[in-house]
């Protein structure tokens, strides 16, 4: 049985080996989401998480973004609902800075999202989320 801490540190290293996908080949590999959602399956599924992920995901279907829409949706199953809108809340406001400050059109999203789970996961940890 692994303790939570583990598996939050699993987590991190999936979600950062997202990262480094998305930022290098722009594709996040479905190996690594569903080594996401077997890690979700084995903490217990947040069915309220895959509920969030799939409608916070609805706006970026016309973009054709789905390897981010399968990352959130696999956040979602691990995070749960309130801490996946917390971490896409972060996400999209540091992305939006980033992309005013780079003058960039398009960006991955997966490393915002990393960051912004790590950052909720730390919060949650201080904050009791």
């Amino acid at each position: 049985m692994m303790t939570a801490q583990l598996r939050n540190l699993v987590f991190i290293a999936i979600i950062l080996f997202c990262t480094v996908f998305d930022i290098r080949y722009r594709k996040i590999p479905n190996i690594l989401v569903a080594a996401l959602m077997l890690l979700a399956i084995c903490s217990g599924i947040s069915f309220y998480g895959i509920i969030c992920g799939v409608l916070l995901s609805i706006p970026m279907a016309k973009n054709k973004s789905y390897g981010d829409i399968k990352l959130i949706t696999a956040m979602g199953m691990y995070m749960g609902g309130i801490r996946l809108i917390i971490t896409v809340c972060i996400a999209l406001f540091i992305c939006i800075i980033f992309m005013l400050i780079s003058r960039k059109r398009s960006t991955p999203l997966a490393p915002f999202l990393s960051l912004g789970a790590i950052l909720t996961l730390i919060g949650g940890f201080y904050f009791g989320l």
